[in-house]
């Protein structure tokens, strides 16, 4: 086997599927869940898993959050804390270190907080 079959294979073992338009799968547990990318309202590290929120549910997925953020567009998504991405278009407000999502409050890290400088020009 040469390092290109076995990193094939590490590929084909990821948990998440490429998007295609504007929908993803998401493995939970032993089932996918197909997510359409516009109802993600923000992404959360949480240990060994990422949290999916959505506007109707939360979905937990053993990957990092690298990973799930690479998945996700560049434009509709800005990371703004270690531990935190959040979906663009759904920001309600910016007040301080806190980004405003529906009922949600999501922390702006020290080292992020120039992506929203960037993001407010």
């Amino acid at each position: 086997m040469t390092s290109s079959d076995t990193s094939t294979i590490r590929k084909e073992s990821k948990e998440t599927i490429k998007p295609e338009g504007q929908h993803i799968f998401l493995k939970q547990n032993n089932s996918h869940i197909q997510v359409d990318v516009d109802d993600i309202l923000f992404i959360e590290a949480s240990g060994n898993y990422t949290k999916v929120v959505t506007s109707t549910t939360t979905i937990s997925i053993r990957e990092k959050i690298s990973d799930t953020i690479e998945l996700l567009s560049d434009n509709d998504f800005i990371q703004v804390h270690k531990s935190f991405a959040v979906a663009k278009k759904h920001i309600v407000s910016i007040e301080g270190n806190r980004i405003f999502i529906g009922d949600y409050m999501v922390p702006i890290g020290k080292l992020y907080k120039a992506n929203i400088n960037q993001l407010l020009k």
